[in-house]
This record gives C-alpha cells, sequence and structure tokens, in this order.
C-alpha cells in the first residue's frame, strides 16, 4: 500500500501476507528517507498525518510512527480471525478502522478510534 506525506514524501508498507513488515518514507527521487522492518507484524496500509506522523495498520494493530520513523505508540485491535485492511483519518485526527473477520462466518467491520488509538 501507499500514501502522500504532509511533506510530499512517499509512505509504503509491504503486503500483509509476510511474516514481517516494511515501512518506509521515500523522497520523489524514491530514496530512502527512512524504512522500518517489523518481525512478526503484518501491515496492510498506511496514512499519512498532517503533523509528519504515520499510521500504519495491519492484522491485529495499529502504528503511530513519528515523522522520522520511530514508534510513537502501538494499539492492539482485537479483530479474531481477520486483518485491518485500510483506515480513514478524519480531520479530527480520529481513526475510522475497515477490515474483516472469520470467526463465525466472513463479517466486515469497522471500528472508529480517537487521535491517541483508543476506541
Amino acid at each position: 500500500r501507499m500514501d502522500r506525506g504532509a511533506d510530499g514524501s512517499i509512505l509504503l508498507t509491504s503486503p500483509g501476507d509476510a511474516m514481517f513488515s516494511l515501512i518506509g518514507r521515500f523522497d520523489a527521487g524514491l530514496n530512502a528517507l527512512w524504512a522500518n522492518e517489523y518481525i512478526g507484524l503484518q501491515t496492510r496500509t498506511v496514512k499519512g498525518l498532517p503533523d509528519g506522523s504515520v499510521l500504519a495498520a495491519g492484522d491485529s494493530v495499529l502504528l503511530k510512527l513519528t515523522p522520522a520513523g520511530t514508534v510513537d505508540w502501538a494499539k492492539s485491535i482485537l479483530v479474531g480471525n481477520g486483518a485491518i485492511t485500510d483506515m480513514a483519518v478524519r480531520p479530527d485526527g480520529h481513526v475510522l478502522l475497515l477490515g474483516w473477520t472469520t470467526d463465525v462466518d466472513t463479517y466486515s467491520w469497522i471500528v472508529h478510534v480517537d487521535a491517541a488509538g483508543a476506541p
């Protein structure tokens, strides 16, 4: 997945099918400004925020990274046997997470969290 940072940089994350995730910020020439690997984490979506920070989400986690790429906070989002597949950031910083689960049948869901990742 890909998004643009507030500064025009390119934000990328690897697909969620691997046993690790790569999240990075690149300039217009695709030179890495930073890139981090997270073992055991499967991210599926990434969003740039107005302050330059980055949100990344995947199977059961929502990460907020600083503009320099260090982890600001990480929140567990219990989705059962499923994943977070996309997200939207509201102007007030609250986040809508979209995903699916197959705990009983296959269902889609939407979860609202505030700017600090709390439900």
